[in-house]
């Protein structure tokens, strides 16, 4: 699923242009997606209005395997990167989700 919105595009751009991306904005990347997600439907609708941070434990939000997957195959999509397998199992927080997309962008 993709979702058409201004700081998707904007960071979309962003990260051609430049393949780093700042640790706050990658947060705030998380985060939206997480709300615009839930206000489509493809997350639990009651995370719309959730207020999140950096900290957040995603086990906290309830989410099923299947909503983790399309979390991370729609952040996979905005960053343009693929997270691997292998990096998944340390991801607690929002802010780990974060960091793992930023050391993926680095890398790429």
């Amino acid at each position: 699923m993709r979702l058409e919105t201004d700081t998707g595009v904007r960071f979309r751009r962003a990260t051609t242009q430049r393949r780093t991306a700042q640790p706050h904005r990658l947060v705030d990347l998380v985060i939206t997606t997480i709300h615009q997600l839930a206000r489509t439907g493809a997350l639990p609708s009651d995370l719309a209005d959730v207020p999140l941070a950096a900290g957040t434990c995603l086990d906290s939000l309830g989410l099923d395997s299947m909503a983790r997957i399309e979390l991370l195959a729609e952040l996979e999509e905005r960053a343009d990167v693929t997270v691997p397998e292998s990096m998944v199992s340390g991801i607690r927080t929002v802010e780990d989700l974060a960091h793992a997309l930023g050391r993926l962008l680095e890398a790429a």
